[in-house]
């Protein structure tokens, strides 16, 4: 058995009959991963998309670990956002569980998510552009598009990494309505 400390982002929950969670983490130095915990009243429930740090034991004989120790390290404050923000960001978690195969890590794509989190404020904006860059990491965006202003942002995205992507600003409603129409 192993034991390894690292930070992860929830990105799917299941109550199982037996009283335990099972949890699927996109961890930063391992990539995917399925974990379970018990159910314990004294804790802080740990909800999907939070940022958290844990201590993942692995067997080698189960492809499901267990986690302890878990200290939450962001998570999204629901009661001050909108319906669409929440909903956008739950959507981006669920397309990691989706494309992402189980064990690949990428520090690019949690970096990213990461990023995301540490701003003081989630907007549709910033959730939208971190979904293009996680999906130009996994080389499922285009790079050119037939709209001039599209063809910038998407060449942009391309370029540069997560921390810079997300600084971008004034994004008009109509760009923003084509920019979604790219993410599959």
């Amino acid at each position: 058995m192993s034991i390894f400390k690292d930070s992860c982002i929830v990105i799917k929950k299941k109550k199982l009959s037996s009283g335990e969670i099972l949890y699927t983490l996109f961890s930063k130095e391992y990539g995917k991963v399925v974990c379970s915990k018990k159910i314990s009243a004294k804790e802080k429930p740990i909800d999907t998309g939070n940022l958290i740090h844990t201590e993942i034991s692995c067997k080698q004989s189960r492809d499901i670990h267990s986690i302890r120790n878990i200290h939450i390290k962001k998570q999204l404050l629901t009661d001050t956002l909108s319906f669409n923000i929440i909903h956008n960001y739950l959507e981006l978690v669920a397309f990691l569980d989706q494309k992402l195969p189980d064990g690949m890590p990428s520090q690019k794509i949690f970096e990213c998510i990461e990023t995301l989190l540490s701003k003081d404020t989630i907007s549709e904006e910033k959730i939208l552009l971190c979904s293009l860059k996680i999906q130009q990491l996994l080389w499922i965006l285009p790079e050119n598009h037939r709209d001039i202003n599209i063809s910038k942002i998407l060449r942009f995205i391309h370029e540069n990494p997560s921390q810079k992507v997300l600084l971008l600003k004034w994004i008009s409603e109509e760009v923003m309505w084509e920019l979604r129409g790219l993410i599959q």
